[in-house]
Order: structure tokens, then C-alpha cells, then sequence
């Protein structure tokens, strides 16, 4: 259809041409009959005047569409993981007494950590992989997908920062401090902004043949390498090592297990109205086996002690410093106000079982 209307105005120009008319004339027939002006001058240019239009983009293959999508995949991981690393460092060193009893920093960091080692390396390479690639022509800067994720990049970009500014105003209206809302809002700007600075204004040089300095891709992988580095020593402060995070997950399950056993011990006591002997007692009818040290798999120790006490005890590869309760696994009184805060070596818990009274 726009062929045949672009036939049909060149005629009109030939014939009124032809018939005596100016191109001042003829242009100003077409603009009162309500036709286009930058098409109008377009028709009414000289041949010899035109500008060629720009070639059609190139298709992209199936290697173009992987990569490019495979880019734009670590990079949204690696932002996000980035704000949730440095998030959890806010919390830790900016404490809300508030919200503190419920949030577990070491848990928040280690998946954001995680995901940070693995996305933002992915996307260095591959990054450079696509610069390379259209450096000795094997892709186009004006590929359609690229222009696609661009775009979509920059939506999913702005309407991420929108999302967390409006989480984050929310929470700081519900009590959050200054200081932590002021740094995460920063936080947020710099990496979106990021996000955005990238994908649009890098493209849009690209597109326009606006080369970059022979060392500006250096110094961005230069300037994310120190930002990756910053970031995973602060998160690997706060989660700790591998092998610290193991010692602390046996001793979390140490914990466990020997709530696990006073939860028995009581039940034992409620039948029998009395205190088992040895945990062989208790274990049988109610669990298949007695549970072991995750570790060396050597048996928790039970000492009965006199009346309705009793002692568990355990070697513990940690000091635990937070005075944490059971009440989210013993239901019990008084189990549920236990202090199972545990030094590192052998470690006793004093512990009662509760008289029930029979209806």
C-alpha cells in the first residue's frame, strides 16, 4: 500500500511538472491536501540529491540469539544478586532492632552470593565474546535481536527500580532508619542506572558507528572485576567461608536433633512417668535409630539427673554468640524458653521434663 501511494505522489509531481508548476507550487498543493511534509520533500528531491537509505538489518542467526539472550540473562542475575549482596551488608552494619530478631543475614547473603560468582563471570565472557564477534564482522551491531533485548532489557531495568524504590518507600514509612533507606535507595540508582547506562547509551553508539576508545571495553571489565571482588569479600565476611558455613550448618543440626531428643524425653515421660535411663529407652518406639553426630557419628550423650532433670550433650565446632531460643521448634513448657546457645567443644544442656496432669 505504501508503494502505491508513493507511486501515486511522484506521478502527481511528473504531471504538475509538467504542466508549468513550481516545486514551491507543487509542495504547497500537497501540504494543504493534507499530505506529509518530509515525504513530500523526499518525492520532490533531485535523484541526484537522495540520500540512500540506511540497508535493512541483518537477520540474526541462531548463535546471535543465544548469545545475546544468554547475555542479557547474567546480567539481570548478576544485578540482582549484586543489590542483594549489598543489601544484606546494609542490614548487618546498619542494624534494625526491630526487624533484627527476624532476619537472618548469613541466609539472605549466601544465595545472593551464589548467584553473583557464578552470573556476573558468565557475562564478562560473554560480553566480550559479542565485542570480538562484531569487531571481525561475524555479528552486526544492528542485529534485530539485539535492538529487541535492548529494549527490553531497559523496561524490565526501570521497572525494577520503580518496584524496589516503591518497596523501599514503603518500608521506610513503616518505620525503617533513615540511613538504611537512603543507602539501598543509592543502591538501587547506581545499579539500575547501570543496567540502563549500558544497554542504551553503549547501543545506541554502536548503532550510530560511534566507535569507543580501544581501551574503553577494558576499563568496564577492568571497573566490574573490582566491583565483583568488593562486593564477594564483604558477602564472604558475612556468610563466611565454605568451611565455616559447614561447621555451622552441623552444629544447627546438632541443635536440632537434640531438641528432637528432649521433645522425646518428654513424651517418654508422660507415658511412663518417670525418666528413661538411656536414650536406647526412648529411641525405641519412637524413632528407627538413635541420631549420631553428623560428623564423627558418635552418640549424643543423655546424663539423667535428679527428679525431673536431665543433661543432653554435644561437641560443637562453633562458638554460637546469638541467644537464640526453641520456641520455633519445641512447643513444650518450659522447653519452649531453652537458651540452646552452645560454646565450641562439649557442651551440656540442663533440661527438665513438665508434669502433666490427668484429667
Amino acid at each position: 500500500m505504501a508503494v502505491k501511494i508513493s507511486e501515486q505522489l511522484h506521478e502527481f509531481i511528473a504531471q504538475a511538472r509538467a504542466g508549468g508548476k513550481s516545486d514551491s507550487d507543487i509542495k504547497a498543493m500537497l501540504l494543504n491536501s493534507g499530505w506529509d511534509e518530509n515525504a513530500v520533500t523526499a518525492a520532490l528531491t533531485p535523484a541526484g540529491d537522495l540520500v540512500p537509505p540506511p540497508p535493512p538489518a541483518p537477520k540474526s542467526s541462531g548463535r546471535e540469539i543465544f548469545f545475546y539472550l544468554l547475555q542479557f540473562f547474567t546480567l539481570g542475575t548478576a544485578a540482582v544478586s549484586l543489590g542483594g549482596v549489598v543489601f544484606a551488608l546494609i542490614n548487618h552494619y546498619f542494624t534494625d532492632e526491630v526487624v533484627a530478631q527476624y532476619y537472618q543475614p548469613v541466609s539472605s547473603v549466601t544465595s545472593a552470593l551464589a548467584a553473583l560468582i557464578v552470573a556476573l563471570p558468565v557475562f564478562a565472557a560473554v560480553s566480550w565474546k559479542l565485542i570480538r564477534d562484531a569487531a571481525a564482522g561475524r555479528t552486526s551491531v544492528r542485529s534485530g535481536i539485539r535492538r529487541v533485548i535492548t529494549y527490553l532489557a531497559l523496561f524490565l531495568a526501570s521497572a525494577t527500580v520503580i518496584g524496589d524504590v516503591i518497596a523501599l518507600v514503603y518500608r521506610f514509612l513503616a518505620g525503617e532508619p533513615d540511613e538504611r533507606f537512603l543507602l539501598k535507595i543509592a543502591v538501587i540508582l547506581i545499579i539500575g542506572g547501570w543496567v540502563i547506562w549500558y544497554y542504551y547509551v553503549t547501543v545506541k553508539r554502536d548503532e550510530r558507528g560511534v566507535g569507543y576508545p580501544a581501551h574503553w571495553h577494558s576499563s568496564h571489565a577492568i571497573a566490574l572485576a573490582v566491583v565483583f571482588v568488593i562486593v564477594a569479600v564483604g558477602g564472604f565476611m558475612l556468610s563466611g567461608t565454605p568451611q565455616e558455613r559447614q561447621r555451622l550448618v552441623r552444629d544447627q543440626q546438632r541443635v536440632q536433633e537434640l531438641q528432637n531428643i528432649s521433645w522425646q524425653v518428654q513424651t517418654y515421660y508422660d507415658r511412663e512417668q518417670a525418666l528413661p535411663v538411656a536414650l536406647a529407652d526412648v529411641n525405641s518406639g519412637y524413632v528407627p535409630q538413635e541420631p549420631a553426630d553428623p560428623l564423627t557419628g558418635a552418640p549424643y550423650q543423655y546424663l539423667r539427673g535428679q527428679g525431673l532433670a536431665y543433661q543432653l550433650c554435644a561437641t560443637f565446632e562453633t562458638d554460637d554468640k546469638q541467644v537464640t531460643t526453641g520456641k520455633s521448634r519445641i512447643y513444650l513448657e518450659p522447653m519452649s524458653e531453652v537458651n540452646w546457645t552452645h560454646p565450641a567443644g562439649e557442651h551440656c544442656f540442663d533440661l527438665e521434663v513438665t508434669p502433666r496432669t490427668t484429667p
